[in-house]
């Protein structure tokens, strides 16, 4: 869904219509809609999945998530500077593509142990 909302977007910087906008607007309330549906299943499939531990895979994708907001940012501007506001459209797109190719290499462990990796209140000996 945000996929196909910033690849619209990004057409949309090629042509000129009447209405533009308003479709314009229209893509961005879904991206902004499905940023909060993403957003809310990421952390909850990260502490589901996390064979680190909820904790350590909650700091990881946290950490990943500034790292991104902050590499985003500055390439985003950088494309922008070069090449225009329009071809800065097609950086989120890019990047949403490059994810779905990556998440299709992810092999799947059906073998996940949800075991805790140490238990509180029970002795050393």
């Amino acid at each position: 869904m945000r996929l196909l909302a910033f690849t619209a977007l990004f057409g949309l910087g090629f042509v000129a219509f009447r209405g533009q906008g308003w479709l314009a607007l229209s893509f961005v309330i879904v991206v902004i809609l499905s940023w909060s549906l993403l957003s809310v299943s990421g952390t909850a499939l990260v502490a589901h999945l996390s064979q680190m531990g909820e904790g350590e895979g909650m700091g990881l994708l946290n950490a990943s998530t500034a790292l991104a907001g902050i590499t985003g940012a500055a390439l985003g501007g950088w494309v922008a500077e070069q090449g225009g506001y329009q071809a800065s459209l097609g950086l989120p797109v890019a990047g949403v593509a490059v994810g779905l190719l990556l998440t299709r290499c992810i092999q799947r462990d059906h073998t996940l142990d949800r075991s805790p990796r140490f238990s509180l209140g029970q002795g050393d000996g």
